[in-house]
């Protein structure tokens, strides 16, 4: 198996992926990036705040 990281926010990355999807038998996996790993470690550690409504999770979002 070859393991490649391919940017894919660039114009070319999307391109190459784009064209690896199409071939067989290549499998495309996504990975979340550090902040989004770090905020699923988070959360399993129980790090983080508990709101109980939605009038509650709006208010916090929208502070």
């Amino acid at each position: 198996m070859t393991y490649l990281t391919i940017d894919d926010r660039t114009k070319e990355g999307k391109e190459l992926v784009k064209m690896l999807q199409s071939k067989k038998p290549v499998h495309i996996l996504h990975h979340p990036n550090e902040k989004t790993r770090k905020a699923l470690r988070d959360a399993k550690a129980g790090k983080g705040e508990v709101i109980k409504d939605i009038g509650a999770f709006f208010k916090k979002v929208l502070e």
